[in-house]
């Protein structure tokens, strides 16, 4: 009988239930000078609740009429407590400040300085995803002067160099390019003197125009899913929400180059009086002299380790590094608002390189060879969107934004003032023919010395221990020569520019975002994005060689105004100097710049055309691109109660490729009867190439918080990773002079898949200490890997030593990890000591991939197995220090795969060892920055980076067999900041 009417009752309830009215409440939380992200918002113990967004922004809806308690908390604040009256009105409450000072545990901190670890362990704790976020005070704390050295400190997250200077970034020791590196959000077009990488090479852009950094290991739909190692995003500074002044002077010396190094930076932002209308302008200059000794080793055979070629490279240079970025915005409320964005990175590059080639085995014959080298890098990103973030009604919000970026490399006046098509890498070089290497031991079939050159199977320079008696210690090869070298003795051989000039631009992007909030357990979120992207490359040589019909004795070096090789303070002298004294004499930089004008009246100018006998080698080096990208989504977060909450959707991206190459034809002789000569025709045809793919990505979360210190998440995501526009394109093979490597494109190239498996646990304590654990798996297809071997064993009539080519794995590719972070302040020690604290991070990765014709399984290749990181700090009143040390293993660069033809079959050289494939050696760098606040607007701060001075290692098969070795010293800082 009760049931009865209790079931009957229920609709009446229910329905009085629909009929109350409800209501809505939004606002903006900022600690009085920035917003505060990931802010937890909660009323009547959590009944209903959300989190604050990137601009500090929360709403929540379907809030029934009444009087409710309203708790607002943000780790390192203290809470924030009110009394409210939700009505059938939309209410507002503007924006809600927080007094820092109040942390979990009820630890007050001494001090006045913002904790940018409060925010980042904040928005980490209450993302319903896998993410790391850094905040723009974090960055500040250690001398990282661009993005990708920014990122460098995070769990999983390592970089590559170029210079001692971060570069490229990587998540999890996968390949740089398995990561997406964002800008607010979309990838940016590349353009750099490689061009080999989807990856924006990031030393181009400062650390100081960033607000916020999130790495997502573990992507949600809508994400951009070209990403298998995980997502980094670089959200520029936008509009402060009061006025606001920084800037940023200071000084300093670079050990290696023994020159100066500048580094400005300002900032300014203001608000209207009513606080509708905001906006921000700051620009940073970073000017730094730098300096590399580098040597490098080219090996010359997939049969033996022998060496064809020593170099000895003195790098001295200046880069000059420009970054500006505009943000502006008008409130129509706290929930509407218009917005543009402007974003410019540059960087000058002006190198000097006097390269000393020791040639056991050339075209030429055995000489050595001198080059004097100088050219200025050029590379420019420029871009902005313009959009707005709607509040249809309660329930409703829409994003809308449009974007366009382009990226532009090319090289600058050199060796001609103004835009010549001439300029670009330019060498002037000297050579000694005819010499004698005492060096060289004969070898037989079975790899033993012999005397007799007549019955010699081979002819090689060997080193350590692939010397059958021991040969030279890989950090002091010496070449032994019979004759003296004497200045008089090198001849004048050729002058050349190598150009470069790659560019891409994505001239739309667009993007569009609905968030319907039925309540405040359900939010859906669907979505569109299109990209066009066009870009190209074109790379070819300019000459200038000698002309006997104008100088038939030719010119040598002693003619020429000279210099002693500059090796400030000793080459190598971490190795002990093994070269010293024995370097030839260089032209002076201004006898370089005025070589041609010298002397170019003399010389035959040689364009790179049908007639120059290097052409067939040059067809392939351009092509242009067009890709169209075309990406829907849809998602939906699932608060099932307090503890549980779900995630989960579908990201849909069609992606339609053009490519356009050049292929040489058959090359054709014949009687000219205008001339009566025989003469050569070298046709050049075009050839294109394209593909159509769709990538459907499901995507799956859990976040399971069984309590306000822990947090357990799981997550199983589908991601891809497109092929390099430099893999796969089609007509002859990409020649790089300098390294003398061509690159065979493959058109039949495919994307390559991931399904993606992570779990983490977090543990939050005391005054904003973390620990977490985490484990992932990655099962992926199609991996694209490329393969590099010596070309005397494979037929392609050329000079090129090295033939790089791509390829799909054929079989499933394995990749798991496991990761552990720890920071901890050392409150709890007395005194002087509870300013002390420690973050570190621990990733360990394992891969292994099938390789076609060897018969074991091997890492995948540019995947590092360890890195971590630790940084020291103090924190206390107004002083601030960190030491910071960062490590990276060594880790599988490129395959050697070279194959020869036995019995009809392509069979490899090297099936079973991998002593012929290149690696890049471990890196260990530290750091350290100090700071001191003089007073509530100054503090003056040091700067100091490779304290250990650790060198770049690449090599062949084991660290006793180099192929590239550099090392760039110790710079340092000394500065003032302001801040208003």
């Amino acid at each position: 009988m009760k049931i009865n009417y209790f079931l009957t009752l229920l609709p009446i309830l229910l329905f009085s239930q629909f009929l109350r009215g409800q209501g809505s409440l939004s606002g903006t939380i900022s600690d009085g000078g920035s917003t505060l992200p990931g802010a937890t918002v909660v009323l009547d113990s959590a009944k209903y609740g959300t989190s604050t967004d990137f601009n500090g922004r929360f709403q929540l809806v379907n809030i029934p009429v009444g009087t409710y308690r309203l708790k607002i908390s943000f780790i390192g604040y203290q809470e924030y407590l009110d009394t409210i009256t939700v009505t059938e009105k939309p209410l507002d409450m503007g924006t809600i400040t927080l007094i820092a000072g109040q942390f979990l545990n009820e630890v007050v901190v001494e001090g006045s300085m913002r904790n940018s670890e409060a925010k980042a362990i904040n928005m980490t704790k209450v993302s319903n995803t896998i993410v790391t976020v850094v905040a723009a005070d974090g960055i500040g704390k250690l001398p990282d002067k661009n993005a990708a050295e920014a990122v460098q400190r995070i769990p999983s997250v390592s970089i590559e160099r170029d210079q001692g200077e971060g570069r490229y970034i990587s998540l999890r020791g996968t390949p740089h390019d398995w990561s997406a590196s964002l800008i607010n959000g979309d990838r940016l077009p590349v353009a750099d003197e490689n061009a080999d990488s989807r990856t924006v090479a990031f030393d181009i852009f400062p650390a100081e125009l960033i607000e916020f950094i999130v790495v997502s290991k573990a992507l949600t739909p809508d994400i951009e899913g070209d990403a298998i190692g995980g997502s980094i995003n670089f959200i520029t500074k936008a509009a402060p929400l009061e006025r606001t002044l920084a800037v940023n002077l200071g000084g300093g010396f670079n050990f290696q180059a023994q020159g100066p190094i500048v580094n400005a930076s300002i900032l300014w932002g203001d608000r209207s009086k009513n606080k509708k209308f905001g906006y921000l302008i700051a620009g940073s200059l970073w000017n730094r002299s730098y300096a590399t000794d580098n040597y490098e080793v080219i090996y010359g055979s997939n049969e033996n380790q022998g060496l064809n070629r020593l170099e000895l490279r003195d790098y001295v240079g200046t880069r000059r590094t420009i970054g500006t970025t505009a943000s502006m915005e008008y409130k129509f409320t706290e929930q509407n608002r218009v917005y543009a964005k402007f974003i410019y990175g540059g960087m000058r590059d002006n190198e000097w390189n006097r390269k000393t080639m020791y040639n056991w085995f050339v075209g030429a014959g055995r000489t050595v060879r001198l080059q004097n080298i100088h050219d200025i890098m050029l590379n420019r990103m420029v871009g902005g969107e313009v959009g707005g973030n709607f509040k249809l009604n309660p329930k409703i919000a829409l994003d809308v934004r449009f974007a366009s970026y382009s990226n532009r490399f090319g090289f600058g006046n050199v060796p001609f003032d103004g835009d010549d098509d001439r300029n670009g890498y330019h060498v002037v070089q000297f050579e000694r023919f005819n010499l004698t290497y005492e060096d060289l031991i004969y070898l037989d079939e079975a790899g033993n010395i012999i005397t007799n050159p007549a019955l010699a199977a081979d002819e090689v320079k060997l080193i350590e221990d692939d010397h059958p008696t021991g040969g030279d210690d890989y950090n002091n090869i010496q070449p032994l020569i019979q004759q003296e070298l004497r200045p008089e003795d090198f001849e004048f051989t050729t002058a050349y520019s190598e150009i470069n000039e790659t560019w891409e631009r994505d001239p739309i992007v667009g993007q569009l975002d609905l968030t319907y909030q039925p309540n405040s357990q359900w939010k859906i979120k669907i979505g569109t994005k299109v990209r066009i992207k066009e870009g190209g490359r074109f790379y070819s040589l300019h000459e200038w060689i000698p002309d006997v019909t104008k100088k038939p004795q030719g010119y040598t070096l002693d003619q020429f105004e000279t210099e002693a090789l500059d090796e400030k303070g000793g080459f190598l002298q971490e190795l002990g100097e093994p070269y010293q004294g024995t370097f030839m004499p260089f032209l002076t930089e201004d006898q370089y710049s005025s070589f041609l004008g010298q002397v170019g009246d003399t010389l035959r100018e040689r364009v790179m055309d049908e007639n120059n006998p290097s052409f067939a080698e040059f067809v392939g080096s351009r092509y242009t691109y067009q890709e169209h990208v075309y990406a829907a989504y849809g998602m939906a977060e699932f608060q099932i109660n307090e503890q549980l909450m779900l995630l989960g959707g579908l990201r849909m991206e069609y992606t339609e490729l053009d490519m356009q190459g050049d292929s040489l034809g058959k090359i054709v002789v014949f009687f000219n009867p205008v001339t009566g000569l025989l003469e050569t025709s070298k046709p050049v045809y075009g050839v294109s190439s394209g593909s159509k793919y769709v990538a459907l990505l499901p995507m799956l979360h859990f976040k399971y918080s069984p309590n306000k210190k822990n947090n357990l998440r799981f997550a199983v995501t589908r991601t891809f990773r497109r092929p390099n526009f430099n893999e796969s394109k089609p007509g002859d093979p990409f020649y790089s002079f300098t390294d003398l490597v061509r690159t065979f494109g493959n058109p039949d190239l495919k994307p390559t898949y991931a399904w993606n498996f992570d779990a983490t646990w977090e543990l939050y304590f005391g005054n904003i200490g973390m620990l977490s654990a985490g484990v992932f798996y990655k099962a992926i297809d199609d991996h694209i890997f490329a393969t590099t071997e010596s070309s005397t064993d494979v037929a392609v009539g050329n000079s090129a030593i090295g033939i790089k080519s791509f390829q799909n794995a054929q079989a499933l590719s394995h990749l798991a990890g496991a990761e552990f972070v720890f920071n901890r302040r050392f409150d709890f020690l007395p005194g002087f000591l509870s300013g002390f604290g420690i973050n570190a991070n621990y990733s360990f990765i394992w891969s292994r991939m099938e390789v076609p014709g060897r018969t074991f399984d091997q890492p995948l290749p540019r995947q590092a197995p360890h890195l971590f990181n630790v940084a020291l700090f103090y924190e206390k009143h107004n002083l601030q220090a960190r030491l910071a040390v960062n490590y990276k293993s060594a880790y599988l660069l490129e395959l050697n795969l070279a194959a020869t033809e036995i019995n009809g079959v392509n069979q490899l050289i090297n099936p079973d060892t991998d002593e012929y494939d290149t690696f890049y050696g471990s890196f260990t760098s530290m750091d350290l920055s100090i700071s001191y606040k003089l007073n509530k607007h100054f503090s003056i701060y040091t700067e100091w980076n490779n304290l250990l001075n650790s060198p770049l290692r690449i090599y062949r098969g084991r660290i006793e067999r180099p192929v590239q070795t550099e090392y760039y010293s110790i710079r340092g800082i000394i500065g003032v900041k302001f801040n208003l």
